[in-house]
């Protein structure tokens, strides 16, 4: 019975370089990149806003809200229309760990049939965010399941996620993958972030092969 969550992998080797204790870490960017859109998109850590149709003074709550929403700047007694105008936040880049709460096998093709399950996540987490900061400032990180909803919000809507977890964010095509992710931002987050491993004979307890 796995009790943690499972990361699929394309070789026996890499299996087995991670149970020693090397996870392979990817980025957003990354997975922008992928054809296979199995296995990312190219709006990976995006929100996307549209103002609808509104007019009226600076002051009326409702101009309020879409103009903060769209960076511009009304004085209160001010008069202004937006008519559709979008915005989006996208988080420049980020390291990623992809996983997966329950491994299908219809997921073979695309992520690789060689399991290894990841035990203890809040002290895998905790242990992981210590190892990257000897290399990288990281100046925040995360891990939860993947948000499974439109990245589209719209005039008065709430928006899809707090700020600090736009990198969750999924489409519900994706929702059968049920993906646990890990993040962590370094600062200054200026992209083109590498994929790298980290390596540690302390993350080996948290690892063991499952089929």
């Amino acid at each position: 019975m796995v009790s943690g969550i499972i990361k699929p992998l394309h070789e026996e080797s890499h299996a087995e370089s991670m149970l020693q204790g090397n996870v392979y870490l990817s980025t957003l960017e990354t997975c922008r990149r992928y054809e296979n859109e199995e296995r990312g998109d190219r709006y990976e850590g995006y929100s996307l806003y549209s103002s609808g149709t509104v007019s009226g003074l600076g002051s009326d709550p409702h101009m309020k809200t879409v103009a903060s929403r769209l960076g511009v700047e009304m004085s209160p007694d001010s008069m202004g229309s937006f008519m559709w105008c979008k915005s989006e936040s996208r988080l420049t880049d980020s390291f990623i760990l992809c996983t997966t709460d329950k491994f299908n096998r219809s997921m073979c093709k695309d992520f690789g049939d060689y399991c290894v399950e990841i035990r203890h996540l809040p002290h895998f987490y905790m242990l992981m965010s210590r190892l990257l900061k000897e290399k990288y400032n990281i100046g925040h990180g995360l891990a939860g399941y993947a948000l499974y909803k439109d990245r589209w919000y719209e005039g008065l809507e709430s928006p899809p996620e707090p700020p600090t977890s736009v990198v969750l964010l999924k489409p519900e095509r994706y929702k059968h993958q049920r993906e646990y992710r890990f993040s962590w931002n370094p600062v200054p987050n200026k992209g083109n972030l590498k994929p790298f491993t980290v390596s540690s004979e302390q993350l080996k307890p948290f690892f063991r092969r499952v089929s």
